[in-house]
């Protein structure tokens, strides 16, 4: 069965492109440019799981790319299928090849999605009487950003909050490095600690044993003795300066993970997966494994 006659009555109207347009140059220009990314509120996704995997948690998709002179897997076409987007580009195989390495990917895919960014609202997240949250201040790292995003998954967080200046969280290199996990889970960004203050104090009106929970190696409270009852926000910092005093004001108490021997601290996606693990344990609601 060949490609185009799998994909000919798919809803999003089919576009094929025999050079480099605007489209292309928009599409290069987001994978690359963060600012482009913020402008436009658009972002670059690769590879077909990814794909999938953010349309089934219901990420609306702008444009799918692939290339119309190959012919797709089974898994691409089905993808194709189901997809919500508005339109799908089919490039030769030369001018697809361009806006794949335009983003630096390893791996070959056999689509590019571009994906709509929600709103950063913090009602995106639901709040409930046994609600686990996580802040994230200032991430430096696309690699440790991505291994957060996939540790909050893994322990059933509510919702993940990045505060401040931080990388960017629609880079490719974030999104590579969640392993699709950036889309199943509310992610907000927020300019500041200080766009927490409502809505901390919102939810302790209707939570009153609401607590706010920071990490840091010199914390006064062992985490292996702490109480983290629910609902609770969880809060690491930076990976080089760790949590702030504008933090350490903001939090209820603050936990340190004991180590020993010549080891003076954990990466935080190290750290983040030790606190989640230990909040989990705190929660009949939560299983793993």
């Amino acid at each position: 069965m060949s490609t185009h006659s799998t994909l000919s009555d798919m809803s999003a109207k089919i576009i094929k492109i025999r050079s480099e347009t605007d489209d292309i140059q928009h599409a290069k220009a987001l994978s690359r440019n963060r600012s482009k990314r913020q402008e436009h509120r658009v972002f670059f996704v690769e590879g077909v799981q990814t794909i999938k995997e953010a349309l089934v948690h219901g990420w609306k998709a702008k444009a799918i790319y692939y290339a119309g002179d190959q012919e797709l897997s089974s898994f691409s076409r089905a993808v194709l299928q189901q997809s919500n987007a508005d339109k799908h580009f089919e490039l030769p195989t030369r001018l697809f090849h361009d806006l794949r390495w335009a983003s630096k990917m390893e791996k070959r895919s056999e689509l590019i999605a571009l994906f709509r960014m929600p709103e950063d609202k913090l009602n995106r997240i639901p709040i409930h009487k046994d609600a686990l949250i996580m802040v994230f201040d200032r991430p430096a790292n696309h690699g440790n950003l991505g291994t957060v995003i996939r540790t909050c998954e893994a322990f059933k967080v509510d919702g993940l909050v990045i505060t401040g200046h931080a990388v960017d969280l629609y880079d490719p290199q974030t999104i590579r490095s969640s392993m699709s996990s950036l889309f199943s889970f509310p992610i907000i960004r927020l300019p500041s600690h200080k766009d927490l203050y409502e809505w901390f104090e919102k939810i302790r009106e209707v939570h009153p044993g609401f607590s706010v929970t920071g990490s840091s190696a010199h914390g006064e409270q062992d985490l292996r003795t702490m109480d983290l009852t629910r609902p609770r926000v969880l809060v690491i910092g930076n990976e080089t300066e760790g949590l702030s005093a504008n933090y350490k004001a903001l939090c209820d108490d603050i936990v340190r993970i004991p180590i020993s021997g010549s080891v003076t601290s954990l990466n935080v996606g190290t750290a983040a997966a030790i606190i989640l693990y230990q909040a989990a344990g705190n929660s009949a609601s939560t299983h793993i494994g």
